[in-house]
């Protein structure tokens, strides 16, 4: 008997907890969990680590083709009693497609699993949580293949459910995420059909994306399409065109398919995605590879748990809540050995203000730039763009620029007083520039007014710009102290 048989149950739970733990297959940790393989060894140990093991190794599921499915199935009908059974354990699947498009079998995977979870003796959950949907190459084989010489490939799908009877309920296959990868379109708005295909959608991975015609995006006329009815909240691209066309491509799918479109009862569409196109365009890094990420946060007077209750609360007529459009920039992290890994470079968030009185419409109640770090990459950003698509959205609250690196908060100290970047919105007293690398929180202003000399010990204290920063972040009456006798025995 292997000695790991007989540790104490609370010691195989945190073993099997830290090997399968469904937060670490966050695409932020990169591969790192969950480790099955590790799992399935320890399932070998005795019966207990195989009953133990069993939920986390089976939790999330892939299937590649009919023929997988059907493998599982026979699995989970197998005389083999096992406890807990194997398909209670199944709370997601993700569904791998690649290749040409083959005969229609992803309708059969919700309807098979939630029959199988309804014949339990004691049925708890009889829909699968989360269903993630990835083509990765997907082109429906056509008879004249020579439209598809110069790429490679053919056309993407019109729909998730190509090849299956009309009559089929949209419904019967709750896709919430969907990952895309190297397919091709005809133009942009052949990927909204296939957005509009799956009502439940959620978060949306565009990677690599192919467009034979670019010339115009449509930008402002899509807005006048038909609206889905999806609960689409989060959407990121990376690699679909250059730089710009990448973030067009995102914009323009938020645009036409995001709840934060704002088209509700009450409520006059958001007329300003213009000049929110003009603000993310101004931080967007053109020098490197860029994976933008925009999310819609709507924050109700009470939480929606579900896509139902998430789509009424935004057709409700709720005055004065929140709601956030959030626009990340990540780039491929090189210190890491997965190059899918990306690493966030900064942020600028917008926050709308609804409210029906007197007059129903969107208001912009505050601007935000977050997460800058490194000096070259804060002097690269378009800081006279972004002050003019500022000043046309006309937030309610003042605009934070928020700061990480101590070099760039230097460089902002120097250039926004010398008024070469951001002058009417410091003139106007709307813009607050802060240092946010640690606790306190350290403004512009509170550096500008505080006094370069100090008194410690009977010696006077001679501070630069950079140690005034410094000195403000330390806490305590105490710690303050310390630096300045730190300093002084420095110079000494």
């Amino acid at each position: 008997m292997f000695f790991t048989a007989v540790l104490p149950p609370e010691v195989i739970d945190r073993i099997v907890t830290i090997f399968g733990d469904v937060e670490l297959r966050s695409p932020k940790w990169g591969q790192l969990g969950p480790e099955k393989r590790h799992l399935g060894i320890f399932s070998l140990i005795c019966r207990h680590w195989a009953r133990r093991c069993r939920p986390q190794m089976f939790d999330e599921i892939t299937l590649r083709d009919r023929d997988d499915l059907f493998r599982f199935l026979s699995l989970v009908d197998s005389p083999v009693q096992a406890s807990p059974p194997l398909i209670e354990c199944v709370h997601a699947v993700v569904l791998s497609s690649a290749g040409p498009w083959s005969q229609p079998w992803l309708h059969l995977v919700s309807a098979e699993i939630s029959k199988r979870k309804e014949a339990l003796d004691e049925p708890s959950r009889e829909e699968i949580d989360e269903i993630t949907f990835k083509l990765d190459g997907v082109h429906v084989p056509q008879a004249n293949e020579a439209s598809s010489a110069n790429t490679g490939f053919g056309y993407a799908p019109r729909s998730w459910c190509t090849g299956l009877p009309r009559s089929l309920p949209s419904g019967v296959f709750p896709i919430e995420t969907m990952e895309l990868s190297k397919l091709r379109f005809r133009t942009p708005a052949g990927l909204i059909r296939l957005i509009r295909s799956t009502p439940s959608l959620k978060d949306l991975q565009c990677t690599h994306l192919v467009f034979d015609d670019w010339s115009d995006p449509a930008f402002e006329t899509v807005g006048q399409a038909r609206q889905s009815p999806n609960c689409l909240h989060t959407i990121a691209g990376h690699g679909c065109g250059s730089e710009a066309q990448n973030l067009d491509l995102v914009l323009l799918i938020s645009r036409s398919q995001m709840p934060h479109a704002l088209v509700k009862p009450g409520l006059r569409p958001f007329s300003g995605w213009a000049h929110l196109r003009q603000l993310a365009h101004s931080v967007l890094l053109t020098h490197t590879s860029t994976r933008v990420e925009l999310r819609a946060m709507f924050v109700p007077r009470s939480r929606p748990t579900s896509c139902g209750e998430q789509r009424h609360a935004l057709s409700s007529s709720v005055a004065h809540a929140v709601q956030d459009v959030l626009v990340d920039y990540f780039r491929p992290d090189a210190s890491q050995e997965v190059p899918t890994r990306f690493k966030h470079i900064h942020g600028v968030t917008l926050s709308l203000q609804l409210t029906a009185d007197p007059t129903p419409l969107a208001v912009v109640h505050a601007i935000g730039l977050f997460g800058l770090s490194a000096l070259d990459e804060t002097q690269a950003i378009d800081w006279p763009a972004l002050e003019t698509a500022v000043a046309a959205l006309a937030p309610a609250e003042p605009t934070t620029v928020r700061v990480r690196g101590l070099d760039a908060f230097l460089w902002l100290l120097d250039a926004v007083p010398a008024k070469t970047i951001l002058h009417s919105l410091y003139s106007a007293r709307r813009l607050v520039v802060e240092h946010r690398s640690r606790a306190p929180r350290i403004t512009l202003e509170s550096v500008l007014a505080a006094p370069a000399a100090y008194t410690i010990d009977g010696g006077t204290v001679a501070l630069s710009r950079a140690q005034v920063v410094q000195l403000a972040s330390c806490v305590g009456e105490s710690a303050r102290e310390d630096f300045l006798r730190n300093v002084l025995w420095a110079y000494a």
